[in-house]
C-alpha cells in the first residue's frame, strides 16, 4: 500500500499503465539528451507513483526517472522534435498534455482546454506530424492543431464524440445533464497504404 494523503491509500502501488519500445530512430534522438545503457529501452509510465522511467531491458537497469511533472499520467509519446508528450490526468481537475525536455526533466508546455477532462485512462498518438488526444471518460477523440510547433497558439479539432451532435465538445453528460457517454479504450488512427484489408 502507498499512503497518498490523509484519507487515501493505493492497492496498486505500481500500476503499470503504458509500456513503449523505442525505435532506433528514437534512440539515436534522445541519446544525446540522456544517458541510455543499450538500444534496447522501453517508455515506462506508473500511474500511481506519477513517474515515468527509461528502462533498459537488456541490462535491466534505469536509465532515467522524470517524477512529480504530471498526475495520474498516461501514455507518454516521443516526438521528432526530441520531446516527451504526457497526457496528464491531472488528479481529476481538467486535463493537460505537457510537452517535456527530458534532458533536464523540465515542462517547456502545456495544452489545455475547458473542455477537456479525463480523470482516468487517455491516449496519445503522433501520427505524421499529427497529434491526436484520446479523452477516454470523455469520450471524445480530437486533434491538436498548431499554429507552428507544439504548444504555440494551438486549439482542439474535435473529431469524435460517443455522445450526440449537439453538445460537441462537451462534458460528460447531455444537455439535460441525465445522459453519461461511454468512455473510449482504444481509438487509433492509421494511414491507409499500411492497412491492407481497407479499400
Amino acid at each position: 500500500k502507498k499512503i497518498l494523503n490523509d484519507s487515501d491509500v493505493c492497492f496498486d502501488p505500481l500500476h503499470l499503465n503504458d509500456i513503449q519500445k523505442l525505435s532506433e530512430n528514437e534512440i539515436k534522438l534522445i541519446n544525446t539528451k540522456i544517458s541510455l545503457t543499450s538500444e534496447n529501452i522501453l517508455i515506462l509510465s506508473f500511474r500511481s507513483l506519477d513517474m515515468i522511467i527509461f528502462y533498459d531491458l537488456d541490462n535491466e537497469r534505469i536509465n532515467h526517472i522524470i517524477v512529480d511533472l504530471f498526475s495520474k499520467q498516461h501514455s507518454p509519446r516521443l516526438h521528432k522534435d526530441g520531446f516527451l508528450y504526457v497526457f496528464d490526468n491531472n488528479n481529476g481537475a481538467n486535463s493537460k498534455i505537457v510537452k517535456i525536455d527530458i534532458e533536464n526533466n523540465t515542462i517547456i508546455g502545456t495544452f489545455e482546454t475547458e473542455n477537456f477532462i479525463s480523470p482516468i485512462r487517455g491516449r496519445l498518438q503522433f501520427l505524421g506530424n499529427d497529434l491526436f488526444v484520446q479523452s477516454s471518460t470523455q469520450g471524445e477523440i480530437f486533434k491538436i492543431v498548431c499554429e507552428k510547433n507544439y504548444f504555440d497558439n494551438c486549439k482542439a479539432k474535435y473529431l469524435y464524440s460517443s455522445n450526440f451532435n449537439f453538445f460537441y465538445p462537451s462534458n460528460t453528460y447531455d444537455k439535460n445533464f441525465s445522459f453519461k457517454k461511454d468512455g473510449i479504450y482504444i481509438g487509433d488512427f492509421y494511414e491507409k497504404e499500411k492497412i491492407k484489408f481497407i479499400d
